[in-house]
């Protein structure tokens, strides 16, 4: 509630949601982190189910006949975040054992740039 300059549970959708979009939200994402590491099983659980939830994507796209031979992984979250990373990885294995998971390691608008110059 500190982070959200908040004084009572009621008033944390409220100030949750006037958050501006993505960027914002994910500024907040260390505090679930920070809690993992302490040993809050309830932010083990958020991490799991967001690992969870990306495996998911890649699975729906290879249903969807989307080669997922190779998966890149963008995001400042998910890339500063080791823990979020593994778990991914692993549920990614779990469910789709021939993807090999890749850090994108340059910055995200070089591809774009790219396809851009084929034009």
């Amino acid at each position: 509630m500190r982070t959200f300059a908040v004084a009572e549970v009621t008033d944390l959708p409220d100030a949750m949601a006037a958050e501006g979009g993505a960027r914002d939200w994910g500024q907040h994402a260390t505090l679930v982190f920070e809690a993992a590491e302490g040993g809050s099983a309830l932010a083990e659980a958020v991490l799991d189910e967001a690992a969870g939830a990306l495996a998911r994507l890649v699975v729906q796209l290879a249903a969807r006949d989307v080669p997922v031979d190779d998966v890149v992984v963008a995001g400042g979250v998910i890339l500063n975040q080791p823990r979020l990373f593994e778990a991914f990885v692993a549920r990614l294995k779990l469910a789709l054992p021939g993807t090999v998971p890749h850090r994108l390691d340059v910055a995200p608008v070089t591809g774009a740039v790219a396809l851009a110059q084929r034009l």
